[in-house]
């Protein structure tokens, strides 16, 4: 293992919430691929192993299949990258690590590391570098730590990755409107249906393979719309969304990210928002992004962690995987659903829910577990997906 078979580690840093239950944080859409892809696109090579806190080591070795995960490299000079760096700032100086070297930012968190293995160790995934190994510090924030973090480099970071891209430049077609200087690209097997318009005025659109657009539908870019998606007829995409793959999408939806296989399929408003797997939103659901005061949002991350000012004038929900709501739905301003919700009220959402609380106008409920994994093995064979063994482990585990 080398520094052309890169280590990616997640060091378990920061606050994610719901984010990180069933994944680690490089897994993170967060343009129009995961972390972990770009940073294997900036670096130009695979990486052959992956560390992560012992809790996701089984579902991470279950999605990547070939890469070792938590097993300890070889001897020679091997390049270590955080999986909290975007890849799109310091990219050359990452390129350029020589053996013995490293990077750091302001707080003095390893960025990345091309050391020998013996010279940096992981005590519970956090990196420590040997005194020996000739550190520079980056300044600025070099490695993201919050989910709004994720928001607010969206656009800088689709851009690099639409333009990274190799879909083809969109065909010409009388019936499809396309407007704007910059790119529009689509792939040949995807289906854009009559009185669509791409308008890409203010940055490039891309709808990846058998991706379907329905007709009357308006994308806005900087956009990608990922394989298999479908987003249905009269919706308004506006710029900076990225809809994950296998995903149904509707309404009005702006400056958001859908992780993939989520639905939202009807009517209803969401904003700078981030939408982790299996979500279904009921129809009419609708979410707050922007106080009445134009204040900075504050979001509740975790149960165990107070609110915390996000630094955002526009912020939405944080909705964690499995999540659900009933039709109607009215989501709070920088409000965290965490994973497994099940709302069903009729006034306001609560700003923060517990992972699997079942909340209706009664009060709150515990999620049974048992009644919520038969729920979740339906709505994953819809896409002919399956509850394997290791997610039901590791949803059992955080049920408890």
């Amino acid at each position: 293992m080398s520094r052309h078979d890169p280590v990616i580690f997640d060091d378990g840093a920061g606050h994610w919430g719901p984010m990180t239950d069933l994944r680690a944080v490089f897994e993170l859409r967060t343009g129009a691929v995961t972390t972990l892809a770009r940073i294997e696109r900036v670096l130009g090579a695979r990486s052959a192993a992956l560390r992560v806190p012992d809790a996701l080591a089984a579902l991470v070795a279950e999605r990547h299949a070939g890469r070792a995960v938590n097993v300890a490299p070889s001897k020679e000079p091997t390049l270590f990258v955080n999986g909290r760096w975007l890849a799109v700032d310091h990219a050359d100086a990452v390129r350029g690590l020589e053996p013995g070297e490293a990077l750091t930012d302001e707080k003095g968190d390893v960025v990345a590391a091309h050391v020998e293995p013996r010279l940096i160790t992981f005590n519970n995934h956090v990196p420590t570098l040997d005194p020996v190994v000739r550190v520079r510090r980056l300044a600025g924030r070099v490695l993201i730590d919050r989910p709004w973090h994720i928001l607010e480099s969206l656009e800088r970071v689709l851009l690099a990755d639409l333009e990274a891209t190799d879909v083809p430049v969109w065909r010409d077609i009388p019936t499809v409107s396309c407007v704007g200087e910059h790119a529009i690209r689509v792939e040949p097997d995807a289906r854009v249906h009559t009185m669509v318009v791409l308008n890409a005025e203010k940055g490039p659109i891309v709808i990846d393979r058998h991706a379907v657009i329905g007709s009357f539908v308006v994308i806005a870019g900087p956009c990608y719309i990922g394989p298999h998606t479908i987003i249905g007829p009269a919706s308004h995409i506006r710029a900076n969304t990225v809809i994950g793959d296998h995903c149904v999408a509707a309404g009005e939806i702006s400056h958001c990210v859908f992780q993939g296989f989520s639905n939202k399929a009807h009517t209803g408003y969401l904003g700078n928002s981030y939408v982790g797997e299996w979500v279904n939103l009921g129809a009419d659901t609708n979410a707050s992004n922007l106080k009445n005061t134009y204040g900075p949002v504050r979001m509740q991350i975790t149960a165990d962690t107070v609110a915390e000012d996000s630094g955002q004038m526009k912020l939405g929900p944080l909705i964690g995987d499995f999540t659900r709501t009933a039709i109607g739905s009215r989501l709070m301003t920088g409000s965290c659903l965490s994973t497994g919700t099940m709302l069903a009220v009729s006034g306001f959402c609560p700003k923060f829910t517990r992972r699997f609380a079942f909340l209706t106008d009664e009060g709150e409920e515990a999620y049974h577990i048992d009644k919520f994994l038969d729920a979740a093995r339906k709505a994953m064979a819809r896409r002919k997906c399956e509850l394997t063994p290791v997610i039901e482990a590791r949803l059992r585990t955080l049920a408890r």
